[in-house]
């Protein structure tokens, strides 16, 4: 049998200390229902009460004094209510304490399992970005070969179309200092040459809109995708009251609301409660 099993034959066995009947029911009775039908009594008198003169004052006094009465009767820690409150704040702690042995085991390996999911998605994330890098790298030494070789071959034509314009161009200053024949063949090799100057200057052209046009690629490697929604989030792990400085006497009167508590924690991580403990959990 587990140990969480033999705990809840101890919370059933103390569910049972709360029930309110025979004999503390008849003393409740007792003592409670004088005073609940005083309490109309009370109501009244105290609408209707005037306090003009040092006698009205007296009433009012003497009204206050049984109001006192019935009160310590119901606050006073000999009287039943108080001991149903201890023992149903008893059991509160007893009930929050069994209840942790399954909620904060189960967070915990919760807790474990995705940084350990996530620690595996950030290292997934970081060998994607690496071979990213890697393969955008040969893929732009690619490009770059590939332009140097068209700028080349764009150089090559620009020094050709150079060299034939300067053909051309002392092929005619030699035709104007010639006669006939000489100068008809002189012109025609300046013309040949204006020809070649521009198929040079029109290849050119094609290699330098072709290296321009050379761009890389972008390179991507996908990574595991993270889980969507996925956060950290502060609660409170465990409070002591006493710790945290709430008299013993009061404290079964008391409520610690731990999601302020933890809103808090969100709001500055920095802040330190004494009796409170805080930890953060992935949601």
């Amino acid at each position: 049998m587990s140990e969480q099993v033999l705990n809840l034959e101890v919370v059933a066995e103390e569910s049972g200390k709360l029930q309110i009947k025979g004999d503390l029911k008849a003393q409740l009775e007792t003592q409670l229902v004088h005073i609940g039908g005083r309490v109309p009594l009370y109501e009244r008198e105290a609408a209707s009460l005037i306090v003009k003169t040092a006698a009205d004052a007296a009433r009012a006094d003497e009204l206050l004094a049984k109001i006192s009465a019935d009160e310590k009767a119901i606050e006073d820690k000999a009287g039943m209510l108080s001991k149903i409150k201890t023992a149903a704040f008893g059991f509160h702690r007893l009930i929050t304490s069994f209840e942790g042995q399954f909620s904060k085991p189960l967070a915990a390996a919760k807790l474990v399992a995705k940084r350990k999911r996530d620690e595996w998605t950030a290292a997934e994330a970081a060998k994607a970005a690496a071979e990213q890098r890697r393969l955008q790298a040969i893929e732009d030494e690619r490009v770059r070969k590939l332009r140097e070789i068209e700028d080349q071959k764009a150089a090559a034509a620009r020094a050709l179309e150079a060299q034939k314009e300067r053909e051309a161009a002392e092929a005619r200053r030699a035709a104007g200092a010639a006669e006939g024949a000489e100068r008809a063949r002189l012109q025609r090799e300046a013309d040949a040459a204006d020809r070649a100057a521009a198929a040079a200057r029109a290849k050119a052209e094609v290699r330098e809109e072709k290296s321009a046009s050379v761009q890389a690629a972008v390179v991507t490697v996908a990574a595991p995708e993270s889980r969507k929604g996925a956060s950290l989030r502060w609660v409170v792990k465990s409070f002591d009251m006493t710790n945290m400085g709430i008299p013993e006497a009061v404290q079964g009167y008391l409520e610690v609301k731990t999601a302020n508590l933890a809103r808090a924690k969100a709001a500055n991580p920095m802040l330190k409660i004494a009796g409170v403990e805080f930890h953060q959990v992935t949601v």
